[in-house]
């Protein structure tokens, strides 16, 4: 696969044109996954993603791909793999051009499955990505795109200058970012736990059930002190608090990061 998916390359003679519109080529493509499954993994690439539940038995999928430059639309593919009871949707790019200009990927992506189907692993490069009220124990890894989730067990991952909003209480480990926008519900942690990001902004909404150890630090501001049980310790750049019986550490670390505690 040359290149990466979602993504325009130039390469080769020097003073080749730019993309156009009408280099670009679009269709809207529909796949139904009759096997049974149980779990779900999206390799997504730069779509705008959704994955919602319905009353159905089978998994639905809905996309519009395209294709740019010398790419044919032909050469990508929505990919639909299933390994025993788990399925992995992706996107492919499956050229060989070695110059030109090249690209192509998905633009949505809409998958919906049945109840049951717990969401496992995400990976995406740019784009919105909103999961429904779907279980999962879930991994994230993503670049700059947009997550939004409400209903996992548990989460953990990585983003880079994206950001994160899990809406409803969930178990939560550990969770690193660049300059990303983090807003978690917080029900209990998965051990001990960091949420680390450089910039940005980290919101911890803390479930009446949690208990935890809470240490801060960070440059910036820590608003909302008064959601925690106790503050223990604490100085110009770090503190300790404690939310019910304490317990397991949830530790939020952020350099220039700005972090508020909220109730849920």
């Amino acid at each position: 696969m040359l290149g990466a998916v979602g993504a325009a390359v130039t390469a080769g003679l020097a003073g080749c044109a730019g993309v156009t519109e009408g280099d670009r080529e679009e269709t809207d493509v529909e796949y139904t996954v009759s096997e049974d499954v149980d779990r779900l993994s999206l390799d997504v690439g730069d779509a705008d993603v959704t994955v919602e539940r319905w009353n159905g038995t089978d998994v639905q999928i809905e996309a519009t791909k395209y294709a740019i430059g010398q790419t044919e639309l032909s050469e990508v593919s929505i990919t639909r793999e299933v390994v025993g009871s788990a399925l992995t949707v992706g996107v492919e790019r499956t050229d060989s051009i070695q110059f030109g200009t090249v690209g192509g990927g998905a633009e949505t992506l809409d998958v919906r499955v049945p109840s049951g189907v717990q969401v496992d692993e995400i990976s995406a490069d740019d784009g919105e990505i909103t999961v429904g009220d779907l279980p999962g124990n879930l991994e994230l890894s993503v670049d700059d795109a947009d997550v939004s989730l409400a209903g996992p067990d548990t989460v953990h991952g990585e983003l880079g200058d994206g950001s994160l909003d899990v809406g409803t209480p969930a178990t939560v480990g550990d969770v690193t970012g660049d300059d990303a926008e983090i807003d978690l519900a917080i029900a209990d942690t998965d051990g001990d736990a960091e949420v680390d990001i450089d910039d940005g902004e980290i919101t911890a909404r803390l479930a009446s059930e949690l208990d935890a150890t809470v240490v801060v630090e960070t440059d910036a501001t820590v608003d909302g002190l008064d959601t925690l049980d106790s503050v223990e310790t604490s100085s110009e750049t770090s503190l300790t608090g404690r939310v019910g019986d304490g317990g397991d550490e949830l530790r939020i670390v952020g350099d220039d990061a700005v972090v508020e505690f909220e109730s849920v």
